[in-house]
């Protein structure tokens, strides 16, 4: 399974099934920023706004160490609607 199946369960409002195959995902591809950015979004839509966070967290030190570059743009919105609470 992959980003689309994942895609498809968070559309669908299973976004605990997308959160597992995004983490599975990125377990496997540490430096797959999308894979990662979906993982938070699928934690964020099923209500767990730390473990969002702490994926953005691990996703800039997962790219950093894989790729020796800094998250981009779309993980750093979705951190910053995170933490004003506009999700």
């Amino acid at each position: 399974m992959g980003r689309r199946a994942a895609d498809r369960f968070l559309d669908g409002d299973r976004p605990d099934v997308a959160s597992e195959i995004a983490r599975a995902l990125v377990e496997t591809h540490r430096g797959d920023e999308a894979s990662w950015e979906q993982l938070a979004r699928a934690q964020l839509r099923a209500g767990d706004r730390g473990g969002a966070l702490r994926s953005i967290r691990e996703a800039g030190e997962a790219l950093a160490a894989e790729l020796e570059i800094e998250p981009g743009p779309g993980l750093g919105a979705l951190e910053a609607e995170i933490r004003s609470h506009r999700t």
